[in-house]
């Protein structure tokens, strides 16, 4: 069994799709953080919101911690350590944070991390790796 984390574009493509949803119930566990699960909860479609829903239900998928981020808070008056890598993934860009959170989060667990985002190419350069969708369609299909 592979153990997969995915970004939350991720969801989109898996409603559209119930032959990868079939091969990960039978070869997958799927993991997300509370990142995706804020990002679900954004959906202002609420019926889309729901299908989302019930079919990370049906995946069984669990809720994983991922590294604490101090974003938009001013602690300016404190010292604190976070990872490293969120700040590499990051490139100084606070838009790619909750992105960062994901990818570092799969690195921690040594989880098959799946994003269709082109700047998750960042974790090649790091050392890392990641999937495309069409690409963990192949693997699981192995």
């Amino acid at each position: 069994m592979k153990n997969v984390i995915f970004d939350s574009n991720i969801f989109d493509c898996l409603l559209l799709d119930k032959g990868t949803v079939s091969l990960l119930k039978e070869k997958a566990f799927v993991y997300i953080t509370s990142v995706q699960k804020k990002e679900l909860m954004r959906i202002p479609d609420e019926e889309k919101r729901s299908a989302i829903i019930e079919l990370l239900d049906e995946l069984d998928v669990k809720i994983i911690a991922h590294p604490f981020s101090f974003r938009n808070i001013d602690f300016s008056h404190m010292s604190f350590q976070t990872d490293d890598r969120v700040h590499e993934f990051c490139e100084g860009n606070v838009e790619r944070v909750e992105d960062a959170l994901i990818a570092v989060s799969g690195i921690n667990h040594d989880f098959m991390i799946v994003s269709n985002d082109k700047h998750f190419n960042k974790l090649h350069r790091m050392g890392y790796s990641y999937v495309n969708y069409k690409e963990l369609y192949d693997l699981l299909r192995e």
